[in-house]
């Protein structure tokens, strides 16, 4: 549940800097897409954290609900990191280093990773599945929104 915690906390900073980082003026593309990025990955680490305990008050069994767990975690860092990845991708020529190249390889080269993880568990590979790779993918999703967090803070394009 504390990563669950730290998810919401991160999504309510995202909050904070909307509601204080543009006083009547539109946030610009790159901004939008970081926002995105942060508030996918933080709430996506919330809910996700809370899925073995609701699959467990359901009655599915251990194996079952990291086999469970971990195949939506893939899904979900599959399909939603790759969409906002094409999304940086494409806006990079645009947008130059605001996305940087090693932020974005670092963090493409990690999700696979995760992914190859998740899926590992989903299949058991000799070892019955277990919480601890769930907890790593969870914490990875935390890591994105964290980083998206200080690269807002700290890294600005042009103003709009």
């Amino acid at each position: 549940s504390t990563i669950a915690e730290v998810g919401l906390g991160l999504a309510g900073f995202t909050g904070i800097l909307v509601a204080l980082g543009r006083r009547g003026a539109a946030f610009s593309r790159p901004e939008v897409l970081r926002l995105l990025l942060l508030l996918v990955s933080s709430l996506g680490a919330v809910f996700l954290a809370l899925l073995p305990f609701a699959l467990h008050e359901s009655g599915v069994g251990n194996a079952t609900c990291w086999r469970l767990s971990s195949a939506l975690l893939a899904a979900f860092t599959s399909v939603s990191l790759a969409y906002l990845g094409y999304q940086i991708y494409r806006q990079r020529a645009e947008f130059g280093e605001l996305f940087s190249r090693t932020v974005f390889v670092v963090v493409a080269t990690g999700s696979i990773v995760m992914v190859v993880l998740q899926l590992s568990n989903v299949a058991g590979l000799g070892v019955r599945p277990r919480p601890g790779p769930y907890v790593f993918g969870l914490l990875w999703l935390l890591f994105i929104g964290s980083l998206q967090f200080a690269r807002i803070l700290f890294v600005r394009g042009p103003e709009t």
